[in-house]
This record gives structure tokens, sequence and C-alpha cells, in this order.
């Protein structure tokens, strides 16, 4: 018998997509439990698809726009299954998605999470994410990035997590470690949440089966100066909660590498990601990286406490944190492609 499964799917103006995602998420071979759609204030129209029966789903909240992190803790307050699947709304999943996803699960008892094939909708052959990677900077991103999908991720394996577009829990794995920290708002919350996990003894496997088509960044774009600010600002949230604060001031090289790999990309143009972020006055991602600093220092008192409570709950010390970054490296190529 499969095990109880929740999908929560967050949508924010999904008029789009809702349709299509939903669709996916009931045609699996191996069927969820139940289907919740947590609706963060739209305005485009989605929750009455929702309302007039065009979409069916088993159940439906709607909730101000607090943030994905929100949104997703919401649901999980209501969910009954044993795996709990977190999803965003401009994606669809291969109909044999759910049972590759549960074979993970019954192998492989210390598996915490599992990640995706994740492959770009309008460019199926290439590749979106396969498990995450770190830079030195702490900053996560795809494994296999942009690459065509030749069969060169087709093995099951431990990865350090899943890309936050879909992630399928252990509903006993989110108990024992709390949902996602709402004061992120947007991005880098699901990496939190990941390294939460992994403190506790828990993995992430990634299942090649397993295969999703991404509308990548459908609502914020492939890069603006809100995605960049929260970006940053929730790196350095990240590195003040599960660093040792001895390594926090060796990750700043490898910022300023980043900042200056990414402004040769641009100038070299080629890529959809590059003209667009040419196209945005320069003084705006300066004043988006001014503030996430800032705002990142402000909000750092209230991140030390948190990284005490997670010190003193944790199996995992920061210290040994620190080597899954080493473990799972990105190079600064895999982070300006």
């Amino acid at each position: 018998m499969a095990v109880p499964t929740t999908a929560i799917i967050a949508n924010y103006n999904g008029a789009d997509y809702l349709a299509r995602c939903v669709s996916s998420f009931r045609e699996q071979t191996t069927p969820f439990t139940e289907i919740m759609v947590v609706d963060a204030g739209s305005t485009d129209g989605s929750p009455e698809m929702i309302h007039d029966g065009s979409v069916s789903v088993d159940v439906y909240i709607q909730d101000d726009n607090r943030g994905y992190g929100a949104a997703l803790n919401l649901g999980m307050q209501q969910a009954q299954g044993e795996i709990v699947v977190f999803s965003n709304i401009d994606l669809t999943l291969d109909p044999n998605w759910l049972a590759a996803v549960h074979e993970q699960f019954e192998e492989h008892p210390k598996c915490g999470l599992v990640a995706s094939k994740i492959l770009y909708m309008d460019e199926p052959q290439r590749i979106n994410s396969t498990g995450m990677l770190f830079y030195a900077d702490f900053s996560a991103i795809n494994r296999g990035m942009n690459e065509m999908d030749e069969g060169q991720y087709q093995d099951a394996e431990e990865v350090f997590g899943a890309n936050g577009a879909v992630m399928a829990f252990r509903r006993s794995v989110l108990t024992q470690i709390g949902g996602f920290d709402e004061r992120y708002f947007l991005f880098r919350e699901e990496d939190e949440l990941m390294w939460r996990m992994k403190r506790h003894g828990w993995v992430s496997r990634y299942a090649p089966e397993a295969i999703v088509y991404h509308k990548r960044s459908a609502s914020t774009g492939l890069f603006s100066p809100l995605k960049l600010y929260y970006s940053e600002r929730n790196r350095l949230w990240n590195i003040l909660k599960h660093l040792p604060l001895r390594c926090v001031f060796t990750t700043i090289p490898a910022v300023f590498n980043r900042y200056l790999g990414n402004l040769r990309h641009v100038r070299a143009g080629g890529t959809s990601k590059a003209e667009q972020v040419a196209r945005i006055p320069k003084w705006k991602l300066a004043l988006a990286l001014l503030r996430a600093w800032v705002d990142a220092i402000l909000g750092a008192p209230s991140m030390l406490r948190k990284r005490r409570q997670y010190n003193q709950t944790s199996t995992v010390t920061p210290r040994q944190a620190r080597r899954w970054v080493e473990q799972y490296p990105a190079t600064l190529e895999d982070m300006i492609k």
C-alpha cells in the first residue's frame, strides 16, 4: 500500500500554470492522498479558478502574501500524509514522479528529503537541477544546471539537498526540525531548512526517475533587484545560523569573486539572464546589495539566537556542517552560467 502523501502547492498569481500543475499531481500512477493549494493573496484570478471548480483540489487555504515559506507552513499544519511534498505552481510532474520518490524513502530509512531531476519546461532536454551544490560563499546552486541531459545524472545517490521548486520530505523530519523560517519571505529558505535537516542526521537522496518540468523563475524572472536582495540577505542569514563563526569572514573573498564573475558574464552577454541583467540600471543592483547587507546585519541578533537554539538540538556541529560545502562543491563557473 502506498505511503500516505500530501502535496502542498504554493500559488501566487499562477493562473497560467495552475490547471496544468494540479492535473499533473492528480494524474500520478501512485496517487497522492491529498492535494492542497495555498494561495498567497493572488490578484490574477487564480483563486477564482479554484472556487468555481475549474481546478479540483482536495484542500484550499487562502492567505495574504507573507511569503513562500509562510504559505507552505500553513499547508503543513493541515497535512495528513507521512510524506509531504512542497511545490511551486510553475511546474508539472512526470506521471511516475511520486512512485520514484517513494522508492527512495522506502529503500533508505535515513533519507529525509528526495530531490528530483528537474528539466526546463520550454527546453526539456536541458537540466535545471539534479540536487544542490554549494559555492565557497555559502550560495546554493543547482547541480548540472543548463547542461544537456545526456544521462550523466542517472544514478540514484546522496546529494546535499533539493531545488526548492519541488521537495519531498518525511513528515517525521519536519515534525522534528520545524518548518520554514518565515522571515526569509523569498529565496534560500529551502536551503536553510535542508541545513537543519542534515544537522539532525538525515540525508537527501536524488531520484533520477522523479522527473519534473519547470518554468524557471516564472513569477520573479531570471534576475531582478528583488531576487538579488532576498537571495543575498538570506544567504548571509544562513551563514550566521549554520557556519562556524570563525569561517564567516573566509566567505567574503568568494563573495567578491562571484560578483566579479557575474559582472564579466553580463558584459560578455550571450545568455537570456545576462541580457536581462544588462537592462537593469546598475544603481538599482548596487542598492539591492546594500539593502541586503544592511538588513542582514540588522537581523543578525535574531539569527544568532536561532543559531544557539539549533546548536543545542542538532546532532551535527557547525564545524562538521562546514565540511558539506567541501563535500558538495560548486565552482565559480557553476555560479555564473
